[in-house]
């Protein structure tokens, strides 16, 4: 009986081995392969009527659209099995630049550029696993130089694993990454990196323990000068603290990280940056020999994961440490989005100068709305609870910094600048951080609370009449949709004239008073007039974009072919010269005018006067002139030449 049900458990399995055979299927033609669209041919599983399962031998080809200067290619070749890569695959990646020099005798002299990444990976359950070769050759007209080469890279279940031993060729400069890892892809040991930064070549030697970063130094590598030297006192202390089984309240954290170490310090301190470059060096580098994984770049290149690793500690916390980690990112975020919907505010920016109170109002939202942004990573820190990872006793002695019990900001009022500062108890860090931190938090809202009554009360004033407040956002909305169109054509000389005259001198004039007026007819008054300007600036923008097709049509209008029997040629000449020349006399003196106006009217004043001149000068093209031409000559002032024009 045993036997025969075995049987019908193997016949089983066979059938199912001989179904999911005949399933396979082959596909050759257009496919879109991680981030590259190109041309592919693999074996696959149908699943349902719109989707599949790679399995089998897989090639792509990918390639730029044709490009008269640049060329990238992408060449890969492996094997899925159930949309897993499995066993050895191979990349190659090229990029070229061609640069024309010159073009002799029908001939093209041009240099070709670039470079050309070869890659032979393995893979087992999908993750780098194995032996990886990586190449790079770079390539510069005649020359090609292996500017990187190596065969020895092992990875182990995603990291990579043993040693990393690998060196650049940079234009005869010679730059490497050297070091070691314990199991899991921790970094340990001496590492030693050399790398190019302000042309200058850089040594910097790291030395790790168990994936801490214990101290590195950098030297440059001609003069042999020490450059920066940062050690890592306080996790030397707490990895003796482990060793001799006497830490309280830390311990290594079960996870790993990535390349940036950090313990009780933030991305700006300058234990953070000292590893800036270094990590960048070797993030390029990453990036290069996995650039086609999904698992650890985006599609955009960046990388979200590394092969390499680091340490932390972890750090227990007491239950209401825990509930002020729950609830300061939430009160952090009331107080930071009160504050920028403050400084959003139209009305509260247009009459900041209305009085000294305001003024001072606006300095101090402003600067506290910037501490607040200061804070964000480490209230990110808190909301994604990687604070566990910190050392929260190092981040104020870290960062003084961001807890400052003096803040002092600057404001103008009348056209004078005062200086003045906010004050803030930082006697609760003594308690514990995160008690010190919401005292913090709480005497910025409370200096908020204080500003706002007063702009409350200011604007509540200003904005009693409906008509000023629709005026107010008439003018932010014009004003922006005006200066966008101005900008947009910022290389046409009348546009710059005119935004530059008007926008920002006359305009802006225009807005500083209407800022600093009280009294509402006078301030409506006001808004008015710059609403006025807004309009003509509007009508005359098209007009000024077109400003030179008028004098091009009298100059082509005035021009007759011309035949010469005696040399059997054609050629253009100027007709009614007199009457040509006085007309572009007074169109550049229009043009000097309307690049001089300082007000929206006047700007449409000339743009007319311009127009009205051109079309004057076109009826007369046709018309009999040499009476009016006898009248005009260089000594006519520009208003007897309008009189004489009949303008």
């Amino acid at each position: 009986m045993i036997m025969k049900s075995l049987g019908v458990v193997l016949m089983l399995q066979f059938c199912s081995l001989w179904t999911f055979a005949q399933q396979k299927e082959k596909y050759q033609g257009n496919y879109r392969w991680n981030q590259f669209q190109g041309i592919a041919e693999f074996g696959y599983i149908p699943v349902g009527s719109d989707s599949m399962v790679l399995d089998g031998d897989f090639e792509f080809l990918s390639q730029s659209e044709p490009d008269s200067r640049i060329f990238e290619k992408n060449r890969v070749k492996g094997t899925y099995s159930k949309n897993i890569k499995t066993g050895r695959w191979s990349y190659r990646h090229e990029n070229y630049q061609v640069l024309v020099e010159d073009v002799l005798d029908f001939k093209l002299d041009a240099k070709l550029k670039g470079t050309q990444i070869n890659l032979e990976a393995g893979y087992k359950n999908g993750v780098p696993d194995g032996k990886w070769m990586f190449e790079e050759i770079f390539f510069n007209g005649q020359s090609k130089e292996t500017r990187t080469y190596t065969d020895e890279l092992l990875f182990k279940e995603g990291v990579l694993s043993e040693k990393l031993e690998i060196r650049f060729r940079d234009q005869e400069r010679s730059q490497f990454i050297r070091g070691k890892f314990l199991p899991g892809g921790v970094m340990d040991g001496e590492w030693v990196l050399v790398y190019a930064q302000d042309e200058r070549l850089i040594s910097e030697v790291r030395n790790y323990k168990n994936g801490f970063l214990l101290g590195l130094v950098k030297r440059d590598l001609i003069s042999d000068r020490v450059l920066e030297e940062v050690i890592f006192f306080e996790t030397l202390e707490k990895l003796k603290q482990i060793e001799s089984g006497s830490n309280s309240g830390f311990r290594v954290a079960d996870q790993v990280f990535g390349l940036e170490y950090s313990d009780g310090f933030l991305g700006n301190s300058s234990k953070a940056k000292a590893q800036e470059a270094a990590n960048a060096f070797m993030s390029q580098f990453i990036q290069n020999l996995l650039r086609y994984e999904n698992a650890y770049l985006t599609e955009k290149g960046q990388l979200v994961r590394v092969p390499i690793h680091t340490r932390r500690m972890v750090y227990e916390f007491t239950r209401p440490q825990q509930r002020l980690i729950e609830i300061l990112p939430n009160f952090y975020q009331e107080l930071k989005s009160n504050a920028g919907k403050y400084l959003r505010d139209e009305s509260f920016e247009l009459n900041q100068n209305s009085s000294a109170a305001m003024a001072r109002a606006f300095a101090v939202y402003r600067t506290l709305y910037q501490k607040l942004e200061s804070l964000e990573e480490l209230i990110q820190l808190l909301r994604t609870k990687n604070i566990q990872f910190h050392d929260i006793s190092q981040i104020l002695p870290n960062h003084p910094e961001l807890f400052q019990s003096e803040v002092p900001f600057t404001f103008s009022f009348a056209q004078t600048a005062q200086q003045d500062r906010l004050e803030f108890q930082l006697k609760d860090f003594e308690t514990g951080f995160f008690v010190g931190l919401e005292s913090y938090l709480r005497q910025i809202g409370q200096a908020l609370q204080k500003e706002q009554k007063i702009v409350d009360e200011s604007l509540f004033v200003i904005r009693q009449d409906f008509e000023l407040q629709d005026i107010e956002k008439q003018i932010a909305q014009r004003t922006a949709s005006v200066e966008a169109l101005y900008l947009e054509n910022s290389e046409n000389e009348y546009l710059l004239a005119v935004r530059k005259q008007v926008l920002e001198g006359f305009v802006g004039q225009l807005k500083s008073k209407f800022s600093g007026e009280n009294r509402f007819e006078v301030k409506k008054d006001i808004g008015q007039r710059i609403l006025s300007q807004y309009t003509e600036l509007e009508s005359a923008f098209t007009e000024l974009l077109e400003m030179d097709t008028y004098p091009k049509q009298v100059d082509e209008a005035y021009m007759e072919e011309v035949f010469n029997p005696f040399t059997y040629s054609r050629y253009d000449q100027r007709i009614k010269p007199k009457l040509y020349d006085s007309y572009e006399e007074l169109v550049a003196y229009y043009k000097s005018q309307l690049k001089a106006a300082e007000t929206g009217n006047e700007v449409r004043r000339w743009i007319r006067k311009i127009r009205v001149a051109s079309l004057r000068l076109l009826e007369l093209k046709d018309q009999d002139t040499k009476k009016l031409e006898r009248s005009l000559n260089k000594r006519n002032q520009i208003s007897k030449i309008e009189s004489l024009l009949g303008l």
